[in-house]
């Protein structure tokens, strides 16, 4: 979180210091101008060409504080961020993920039969759709873990397909 807010800070820092030091006097007032005229007095200006003498406003930043510490960090994907809650089989997955989470029971996931105490007989068509349910269910976390797999195969191999572009790109 730390480098996260350097580098933010770093980066408004910069914003801030080419909008204060950087931009150039205009012969009509900002506020004056409509966008259209300000747009085409900005591209026209050349941002880039600043003395240290000209600066009206010094800030003191470091720019070394985050650039140089850039590297690639491990990359978890959280599993409830893929499940589709659009989906009875994703929405019972974020529900059972937060049943471990907080130990909070999970009935869902148990066989039934049910009873029907006033018909004295079991209801086997509401049987059949919970063990439909559960297959769905199985199926989704195998698709679910194929899923995670193949994003876990891709991000180890990340780093060096990145290289290879690179180098691909120098060559030609």
């Amino acid at each position: 979180m730390k480098k996260w807010r350097d580098s933010k800070d770093l980066y408004l820092a910069k914003l801030l210091d080419t909008g204060l030091n950087a931009v150039p006097p205009s012969q009509q007032q900002f506020s004056s101008m409509t966008e259209l005229e300000f747009t085409s007095w900005l591209k026209k200006q050349n941002l880039n060409t600043t003395s240290v003498s000209k600066k009206k406003y010094v800030l003191n930043y470091s720019s070394t504080s985050s650039e140089s510490t850039t590297e690639c960090t491990n990359i978890l994907v959280l599993p409830l961020s893929l499940e589709n809650n659009a989906t009875i089989t994703g929405t019972a997955s974020v529900l059972e993920e937060f049943g471990k989470e907080f130990n909070i029971p999970c009935n869902h996931a148990r066989v039934v039969l049910p009873y029907n105490e006033r018909m004295k007989t079991f209801n086997t068509d509401d049987a059949r759709k919970h063990h439909e349910f559960l297959y769905l269910l199985q199926e989704h976390k195998k698709d679910m873990e194929q899923l995670m797999q193949q994003l876990s195969n891709m991000e180890k191999n990340l780093p060096m397909e990145m290289t290879q572009q690179k180098w691909k790109v120098r060559g030609n």
